[in-house]
Parts: C-alpha cells; sequence; structure tokens
C-alpha cells in the first residue's frame, strides 16, 4: 500500500490527478525499444532496436544496440509493430516506441515517447543516420530520404550515461567540476555539456555526459566502454563511473544477460561498498609527488611533510585509503631513483617527468602515468582514494552520532510527509519521513529502535542537505 500511495503522490504532483493503474507483472523482462521516424507523406520506418534493460529505479543507466536477444524473426515482428502503431496515430516525427520482453520471446507495448531521447546516438553509430538532421527536415516538410529497406545496421554501439550521483546511494552528488578529463580513442564518442569550473546544483537532473563507444562487434564494443571508463577523470563531484565500471566488467553482462533486475540479482552495488586496497604502485606514486617537487612548485604538495632536503636520509610518509591508514617508507638513490618501501611491497622507482599535477615514472622497465587530485590520484586510468594523513598527534574533534547521520537529508529538497510525532516509539526501519528531491521520493527509516525526540521541519518544508529531519533518542 505504501508503493501505491507513493505512485499517487507523484501523479497527483505531476499530473494533478492521482489515479493510478494496475498492470500486468513480467517476471525478469529486457526493456526493448524501437526508433522510428514518420514523415508528412505518410511514410513510416524504424531503425532498429535499442536494448535499455540495465536502468537504476526505472531510470535507463546502459543502452545498446542491437540487442542480444532479439533473433532476426523477431527484430522483424517488433519492429513491424512499432511502425504500425505509429501509423495508427499519423505520427510525424522522430519517436520510440519501447516493450517489454519476456523470457519467451513474447513482448507487450509499454509506451511511446513522442521525441528523441538521450540514448538515440547508439541508433546513429550503427545506421550512420543523422536522427537530429532528419528530425529537423520532417519538421520542414521533407520526405523520408530513405525507404526501411534502404536501413543497414553495423557493429554494435553502447552507451552509458555518466551522473553526479553516489555509486552506492544512486542519490545526486553536487559541487563544482575541479577536474573533467574525458577519455579518447578509436570509437569513442562524447556527448557532455559541463566542463571544469560547472556546478552540479539540485536544480536539474544531474547526468553530465553521454559516454559512447562503437565496435566491430559487442565483445571490440565493450572493451572499448571498459577502456573508456578507466580513463574518464572526474573530481569535484562523486560519479557514477565506478557501477557503470561494474557493470561492464560483470561476467553477466559480458554474456548478455541483460535485464531489469540486473542490478538487484547481482548486487552490483554490494561489491562497490567493499573496500578495495589500491595498488602498491599507485601509493608509491602519491609519495613520488610529496617528495619530488614541480619545475614550478619547490615545495611539497602534502601539508603534513617537512619540505624536501636534497638527502639521502629515508623519509617517512603517511597516507589514509579506503583500506585504512598506509605507512610509506621512502630513501633517495643514485641517479634520481627512489626506493620505496609500503608493508609487504617495495621498489626502486624513478621520476621520468613531473609537473604541477602530472607524473611519469619508470618502474623496472614498467612506465606508469599519475594524475594528482584533490582526494588522490588516477594511476593508469584508475581512481585510487588516497590522501596525506595528518599528524600523529592531532586529534580529531569530530563527533560520532550513532547512526544519527542516517536521520540527515540526503540532499537538498522539500518535506512531503512526515509519518510519525514526536514522542512516538519506534523499531529499527520504520519510516518516519519522505522528503523529495530531484523528481524523486526519498524515505528516512529509523537507524535503530527509540524514541522520537523531535521533528524539525514540518510538512512542506524547504531543507538543505544533511540536515537532522528526526532527532531521536535510543533510550
Amino acid at each position: 500500500m505504501s508503493a501505491l500511495a507513493g505512485a499517487q503522490r507523484e501523479a497527483k504532483a505531476a499530473f494533478g490527478d492521482d489515479h493510478v493503474l494496475l498492470e500486468r507483472l513480467i517476471a525478469r523482462p529486457r526493456h526493448i525499444e524501437f526508433q522510428i521516424v514518420g514523415d508528412h507523406f505518410g511514410n513510416v520506418v524504424h531503425l532498429g532496436e535499442r536494448e535499455c534493460s540495465i536502468q537504476r529505479r526505472h531510470q535507463k543507466i546502459v543502452e545498446e544496440s542491437p540487442s542480444v536477444a532479439l533473433s532476426p524473426e523477431l527484430r522483424s515482428e517488433m519492429g513491424a509493430a512499432a511502425v504500425r502503431l505509429a501509423q495508427l496515430v499519423g505520427y510525424r516525427n522522430a519517436g520510440t516506441m519501447e516493450f517489454m520482453l519476456d523470457t519467451d520471446g513474447r513482448f507487450y507495448f509499454l509506451e511511446m515517447n513522442t521525441r528523441l531521447q538521450v540514448e538515440h546516438p547508439v541508433t546513429e553509430e550503427v545506421t550512420g543516420i543523422d536522427l537530429v538532421q532528419t528530425q529537423l527536415a520532417i519538421a520542414a516538410g521533407e520526405p523520408l530520404p530513405f525507404t526501411q529497406n534502404d536501413i543497414m545496421q553495423h557493429g554494435h554501439a553502447i552507451e552509458v550515461r555518466l551522473y553526479a550521483e553516489d555509486s552506492v546511494q544512486m542519490l545526486p552528488s553536487v559541487g563544482t567540476l575541479t577536474t573533467y578529463q574525458p577519455p579518447e580513442g578509436p570509437g569513442v564518442r562524447l556527448d557532455t555539456g559541463v566542463t571544469v569550473g560547472d556546478t552540479v546544483t539540485v536544480n536539474y537532473d544531474p547526468m553530465l555526459a553521454k559516454l559512447i563507444v562503437v565496435g566491430a562487434d559487442r565483445a571490440q564494443a565493450v572493451a572499448r566502454l571498459r577502456f573508456a571508463l578507466a580513463t574518464f577523470v572526474v573530481a569535484g563531484v562523486q560519479t557514477n563511473i565506478p557501477l557503470l565500471s561494474a557493470i561492464a566488467a560483470h561476467p553477466a553482462y559480458t554474456a548478455g544477460e541483460t535485464y531489469t533486475d540486473f542490478l538487484s540479482v547481482h548486487a552490483i552495488t554490494d561489491h562497490l561498498t567493499t573496500p578495495v586496497a589500491p595498488p602498491a604502485e599507485a601509493i608509491f606514486a602519491r609519495a613520488l609527488f610529496d617528495l619530488v617537487p614541480a619545475p614550478s612548485d619547490p615545495l611539497p604538495v602534502n601539508p603534513w611533510l617537512i619540505p624536501w632536503r636534497a638527502t639521502r636520509s629515508p623519509h617517512t610518509l603517511r597516507y589514509v585509503t579506503d583500506t585504512g591508514p598506509i605507512v610509506v617508507i621512502a630513501t633517495p638513490q643514485e641517479a634520481g631513483a627512489w626506493r620505496l618501501v609500503a608493508g609487504e611491497h617495495s621498489a626502486e622507482i624513478v621520476v621520468l617527468r613531473r609537473n604541477a599535477n602530472k607524473m611519469a615514472v619508470r618502474n623496472g622497465e614498467q612506465i606508469g602515468q599519475a594524475l594528482l587530485l584533490e582526494t588522490g590520484l588516477v594511476w593508469n586510468g584508475t581512481l585510487v582514494n588516497i590522501t596525506p594523513a595528518p599528524p600523529l598527534n592531532l586529534e580529531s574533534t569530530a563527533k560520532h552520532t550513532g547512526g544519527d547521520r542516517d536521520l540527515a537529508a540526503p540532499m537538498p529538497g522539500s518535506l512531503i510527509k512526515v509519518l510519525v510525532n514526536e514522542g512516538d516509539d519506534v523499531i529499527q526501519g520504520q519510516p518516519l519521513v519522505i522528503m523529495e528531491a530531484m523528481k524523486m521520493e526519498h524515505t528516512i527509516v529509523a537507524p535503530y529502535a527509540g524514541r522520537v525526540v523531535r521533528l524539525p521541519y514540518a510538512v512542506g518544508a524547504q531543507v538543505a542537505g544533511g540536515v537532522i529531519l528526526v532527532e531521536m533518542s535510543s533510550e
């Protein structure tokens, strides 16, 4: 009933009508859509399908064409159905017919989007047809310059949507982009509208870019997707690159087993919460940024490090990583080399090139590249969270509130429902309040059993991100 009530509230807010329809459940469907175009002369064709099954909160994040689930016969049948539907309503424009496909190969009409969609570039890449230009030509009264028999698909294209959001909670991340370095290479296309210095706010959808890769076949496209995600560097806000990378690397994705429950069935976000130890080479590169000054900056970038001196004495550097603190012992060697030790790992590394935030190093026969960021560095295309540790005698003044952060607003928004009263006893997991932000509802639940002490905000209040929405006591 709570889901129904939530749907009614969303419908009322969006359309002024809280009536909802109950539809048939299709277990583990694929989401398949067909791109169609129709002109003012009765000509309608489809340009093949896109599979958009991998989604979060029913929003697509990975799209590709063609779908591995369709046989030539099923593709022809679904395409013909899409064209027939458009003809029945006299449609004149670019649009999309969306279907659910069950595991038995039966498909069901879902909706029609009467516009170009975010994922239209994958169709452009496999057909060679510029859909934006085609849409404008139709609006100008021109006939379609091609027939159904002219439409041919070549290769495989994949698009992922890059969002400014936490990969685990999947909530938008606001802030200013301090680094934005998109990938480059064969078969890599980027549609974006942001750059360094731009600010992500709560007022708009937090999508930063559409990353599109193209290959001769799906295997090559997937390989290029993995490479592109590994070399996409963004700092200043959190992004869903870790989530997209985990999807692209999963064996089920490689096998084309993509259903709408992909993220939950494979517990993708659970794996993202497990800290991964950074590679020793990345730790050594971070230490060398502190030890070897750039030509224009003779001082180290580590604020806790004693200024660098040309000495053969060992230097002790301390850092904090996702898996905890780590100590690096660095000793200068002959010919500009450094002997570095961190735990069980050791290496002798030569700095080949160093400027303000970039470094090239040689470890034996291997060459590595590092890019220094505010919260860590990118080592050979992989983002590593590593920061200087404060002095050992610096005591933290942070207060631990034992779950109270779970009672905070995840982002700025409005309070739309309060489900408890002050003085109520609640159990762990009980819904307390519901807030709306960025067109989504977020339910704040009790992180532990206790009593509601105070409700600082009333329904309708605009609240800032991070403020406590419910004050609780565990006594």
